[in-house]
């Protein structure tokens, strides 16, 4: 019987994205400027155009959610024409920077960064050639950790993975079903004087058949894993000018916002799982 492990040796992330969320719609105009300058910008590291129909980082103005299976909008590329590492997605109302083939934070973010400012330079840019300013009004990062275990799990493959006494599980996962969803979320407090008060979390946390989502009898039968995904996003709103943001300091406001928000991402999953899986993808142990 199977115990459940991360997606990677050294830690469960299986996908990161972060994403800029724009005040008002950007128009057609301002659109094709800034499209034309991005594949121009990016074209060293993503070079290659994305499909129309992508699961992708969004950040919806009211509900904060990823839209899967969406239009991808008027520009997506990736780095590689198969099995890409890194994707962006660029529309109206947003620009993100995803990561399919995550390694380790002190890697990631400062390639998120790079890809970020270069890309908001850009759109900033496109937005002044038509008389109007790049507003911006949240930042949002997004995590999906992964755990595997092989059919029939364990008895105690969950209480080895989660913490029981988690406040963010039900009991019930437990002593049911081995497929079950916990979905929620909720609005707090920031302590960081470079965003507003408001910090949006929406956790997901879901068991399936590895390999064979929809949830269906028939996908139930054929799977040879269990997955648990702990997808979430955090996001930080009303935050400063683009200006003050990006440029100032070099950039130091970004680098706040975004370290808040991801050590606030490790202080969710130090609750949701158990010490020693906690030291095995690289948390250390809880104080």
């Amino acid at each position: 019987m199977g115990d459940f492990r991360p997606i990677a040796n050294d830690h469960a992330i299986a996908e990161a994205a972060f994403a800029i969320h724009f005040k008002d719609q950007l128009p057609a105009t301002v659109m094709h400027l800034a499209s034309e300058r991005l594949k121009s910008t990016l074209d060293a590291d993503f070079p290659h155009p994305r499909p129309a129909f992508n699961i992708q980082f969004s950040v919806d103005a009211l509900r904060g959610l990823r839209l899967e299976g969406s239009q991808s909008g008027p520009l997506s590329l990736q780095d590689k024409p198969q099995d890409p590492g890194r994707t962006i997605l660029f529309t109206p109302s947003y620009f993100s920077v995803n990561y399919l083939k995550y390694t380790r934070w002190h890697e990631v973010w400062p390639s998120a960064r790079k890809t970020l400012q270069e890309s908001l330079e850009c759109i900033s840019a496109a937005c002044l050639s038509a008389d109007s300013n790049l507003n911006i009004t949240h930042i949002g990062v997004q995590y999906v950790d992964k755990f595997i275990a092989d059919l029939p799990v364990s008895p105690l493959a969950l209480p080895l993975l989660f913490e029981e006494r988690s406040s963010y599980l039900s009991s019930r996962i437990f002593t049911g079903s081995i497929f079950w969803h916990i979905h929620q979320g909720w609005i707090e407090t920031l302590d960081n004087s470079h965003v507003g008060t408001n910090c949006l979390t929406v956790l997901n946390i879901t068991s399936y058949p590895e390999g064979q989502r929809p949830l269906s009898p028939e996908s139930i039968d054929e799977a040879a894993q269990l997955a648990i995904a702990v997808d979430n996003l955090i996001r930080a709103d009303n935050v400063l000018s683009y200006e003050d943001l990006f440029r100032k300091d070099d950039g130091a406001a970004l680098d706040a916002v975004v370290e808040e928000l991801h050590d606030r991402n490790k202080g969710i999953l130090r609750d949701l799982i158990t010490d020693d899986m906690c030291k095995k993808i690289g948390l250390g142990a809880k104080k």
